[in-house]
């Protein structure tokens, strides 16, 4: 419970640590290391699989393939140059979006998951 200005506001133990509003213990300390350490490892290996995933994509050269894939291109920020989410923000899709999977799938390609 954070009390503050005449304010009473119940969080979680897990916010609290998250906000530095109490100190883990040395257990929870340790927990959180691992699980950092754990999405550290995901990330390197999704890192190497998205890596190869944009190597063989560029080996497409048949006509249709590079016609779709220069619609469905990965911008810099990750998103596909062509399709929007489903949010009410019109933000950008992930890349790869639906059709750079198909294609991929088509293709025999492995798509990376996280």
């Amino acid at each position: 419970m954070i009390r503050k200005y005449g304010a009473q506001i119940g969080v979680g133990r897990e916010v609290a640590i998250a906000y530095g509003l109490v100190e883990p213990t040395a257990e929870e300390a340790a927990e959180a290391e691992k699980r950092h350490e754990e999405f550290r490892a995901r990330h390197v290996a999704y890192a190497a699989k998205i890596h190869t995933f944009r190597q063989a994509m560029a080996q497409l050269k048949d006509a249709p393939s590079r016609a779709v894939l220069s619609l469905h291109a990965e911008t810099p920020d990750g998103e596909c140059a062509h399709c929007y989410g489903d949010t009410e923000m019109g933000d950008r899709e992930e890349w790869p979006c639906g059709t750079a999977i198909a294609l991929a799938t088509a293709h025999g390609i492995e798509v990376p998951t996280w």
